[in-house]
């Protein structure tokens, strides 16, 4: 086994939790001032950690019944590119009509 890049997996962890702990205390605040119920931004904060519970075993799954487990590593990596940039969008400009 090669060695292990200690320096880019803790800067990893480091940007990882320092947006974590800067998205989630504000974004219940700007999801209310957004309009949405409770109930709503209840279901919305729980959305991340029920993808981490279920996406994982389905990549597994999918990386063993394909039998391409390098690729099924790599394809995630345009829908997450996309979906980032879709979601730093301003509303306005996601096709709303005027």
């Amino acid at each position: 086994m090669g060695s292990v890049p200690y320096r880019q997996l803790a800067g990893f962890y480091f940007f990882y939790f320092a947006y974590i702990g800067a998205f989630a205390p504000f974004f219940g605040v700007y999801l209310a001032a957004a309009g949405l119920s409770p109930v709503e931004i209840g279901v919305v904060m729980a959305l991340p950690q029920v993808t981490r519970i279920f996406a994982p075993h389905l990549w597994g799954w999918l990386a063993d019944a394909s039998g391409r487990h390098a690729r099924m590593v790599e394809s995630p990596r345009w829908p997450d590119c996309c979906a980032g940039w879709a979601c730093s969008r301003p509303p306005r400009s996601c096709g709303s009509a005027r």
